[in-house]
């Protein structure tokens, strides 16, 4: 982003308001090497957001995810990342 300063550029903004205009990123990777990269992030615990946690038969288990994934692939998810509200960005989710 740039900061417009108005005065006749040509784009109309208002003096002090960011503008932002669409960028096309075009990138000769693979979706697959792209999953992958992200799937190393995740392993390595890096750029994670939200740390899952779940019980089944009495075992936990917790990991690191990228909300953006699990809201990509989860209506579920994607609902609740949406519609979080705790001041401190948590969600606890209890089923």
């Amino acid at each position: 982003c740039a900061e417009s300063g108005g005065g006749g550029r040509g784009g109309g903004g208002v003096p002090g308001k960011m503008e932002s205009n669409p960028v096309l990123l075009e990138s000769k990777s693979s979706p697959l090497n792209l999953l992958h990269e992200m799937q190393q992030l995740r392993l390595l615990g890096h750029l994670c957001d939200v740390t899952v946690s779940v019980e089944y038969q009495g075992v936990r288990a917790e990991f690191p995810a990228h909300k953006a994934v699990l809201a990509a692939t989860s209506k579920f998810f994607k609902e609740v990342f949406l519609n979080e509200k705790a001041a401190d960005g948590s969600t606890a989710l209890c089923g």
